[in-house]
């Protein structure tokens, strides 16, 4: 940690080239550190998100209405 304190550009700048670093703190690993990466924006044609219309509803009375865990499985799998 007192390395990351004192070289904390040079983290930075490595970050930047895309380098995925470990922090430790008296030799036990703490943190991982990596760089963002960019995104279009674009949510991909298969991503269940896309799904979701199907299954809303008007209201609290809606028929498609749906439980937490029912919405888990569609959005995770399962």
């Amino acid at each position: 940690m007192l390395e990351f304190r004192s070289q904390s550009a040079q983290v930075l700048r490595r970050l930047g080239r895309g380098e995925r670093l470990l922090l430790t703190h008296r030799g036990r690993p703490v943190a991982t550190l990596e760089p963002i990466r960019p995104s279009d924006g674009e949510v991909p044609d298969d991503d269940p998100i896309r799904s979701l219309d199907a299954f809303s509803f008007d209201g609290p009375d809606g028929e498609k209405s749906l439980t937490n865990s029912e919405i888990d499985a569609l959005i995770y799998g399962g």
